[in-house]
């Protein structure tokens, strides 16, 4: 694929949802791509395997499979998962884990991410893959005990990082340590999310600072009031010297949170105005965006990947709402894009979190791209 080239896995013939999107199950660009959130959905957007999380995983892991398929790319290509599920049981959420290695391998990175519930009666899980360059030697398998699990792809350097509330000092060491192993430093952090129980989010966002990762300590997600772990997902760049650019600044009560690295950038965003509901503040963190991506040389068709999380309940507003907002940025075929429901931020006048991935074209701000539509 020419490096200047964006594949397109178009939204339709697998499996539907019950509004139209502007947006594609898979993008691809050059070695890397992203999914959409994959759903235990049939063609007509009905549940299928209702609350059988083991089931659902494994028709998700079909879905995946085919829109890797369809862009061109293999099961070895992915590098990490985010199920986001409900959780129901420890025994379901590792026969959940257990599904999703046996199909991708022992050495994908698995970054679970516990919701309240889903907006189709009976879905429990929904999950994002990204893929990256297959690894020429086999992959490393770690102990599901190690607190730092890594994955390689080419320029990138993929962590994930677990462990009990309880032991979150251990993460900082464990973190440190592999970073210097891979000969780089925290300055070189592209994008990154925490997910933690409530309790943990305020000495989490101290240690984040302490251990010089500098993530928004507003955006850590609560993970829910049966889940006491404290989680993250992070991808460092390799080519910069002195590291990522980063920049934070606040358009219009809105705190955004930039990070660039050659023709990569990673964009997220947040509203602290209390007085607004979810669908105003979405919104609001919209039109920032736009704001910045203009600022920096870019727009909405640079964007491979949405990921949004959002406060509210199980309804057909709160889901419809805030997409219809969004979804007016983009057009046909759009990034892959995901939405999901979550406990809350630990800034709790957040109602929602979007985060956006973007590729320029040729290492430069500001370019065009051309792409092609994969069937």
């Amino acid at each position: 694929m020419a490096a200047d080239q964006r594949r397109f896995v178009p939204f339709e013939g697998l499996w539907a949802m019950a509004i139209d999107v502007p947006y594609s199950f898979l993008v691809r660009d050059g070695d890397q791509a992203w999914t959409c959130g994959q759903l235990a959905l049939d063609r007509h957007a009905r549940v299928l395997a209702p609350n059988d999380l083991a089931w659902q995983s494994a028709i998700v892991c079909d879905h995946i499979e085919e829109v890797l398929r369809r862009g061109g790319l293999e099961p070895a290509a992915v590098k990490r998962l985010v199920p986001y599920y409900v959780h129901g049981s420890d025994a379901a959420r590792t026969a959940m884990i257990g599904v999703l290695r046996r199909r991708f391998g022992p050495t994908v990175l698995l970054d679970p991410v516990p919701v309240p519930y889903f907006y189709y009666e009976g879905l429990v899980l929904e999950v994002d893959a990204f893929a990256g360059v297959p690894d020429v030697l086999p992959g490393i398998e770690h102990d599901p005990a190690d607190p730092v699990r890594s994955a390689e792809d080419g320029d990138s350097l993929w962590l994930s990082l677990e462990a009990p509330a309880d032991r979150l000092s251990t993460l900082g060491p464990a973190l440190a340590a592999t970073l210097v192993a891979r000969g780089i430093g925290p300055e070189a952090l592209l994008s990154g999310q925490w997910c933690a129980p409530r309790r943990s989010m305020a000495a989490l966002a101290a240690a984040d600072a302490d251990w010089g990762l500098g993530l928004d300590p507003g955006t850590i997600i609560d993970s829910g009031p049966a889940v006491d772990r404290v989680s993250a997902s992070l991808i460092f760049d390799r080519r910069s010297v002195v590291g990522v650019a980063h920049e934070v600044w606040t358009e219009a009560d809105t705190r955004i949170t930039i990070r660039r690295a050659d023709d990569r950038c990673w964009v997220q965003a947040r509203s602290h105005d209390a007085s607004l509901g979810l669908i105003d503040q979405t919104r609001r963190i919209m039109a920032a965006l736009d704001a910045t991506l203009v600022r920096i040389g870019l727009d909405f068709s640079a964007v491979v990947k949405s990921t949004t999380h959002y406060t509210g309940d199980p309804s057909a507003e709160t889901l419809h709402g805030n997409m219809a907002v969004r979804n007016r940025s983009y057009r046909k075929p759009g990034p892959a894009s995901t939405g999901v429901p979550v406990f809350g931020f630990a800034d709790t006048a957040s109602r929602v979190v979007v985060a956006l991935t973007l590729v320029a074209s040729h290492g430069t701000w500001g370019g065009g791209v051309g792409c092609a539509v994969s069937r």
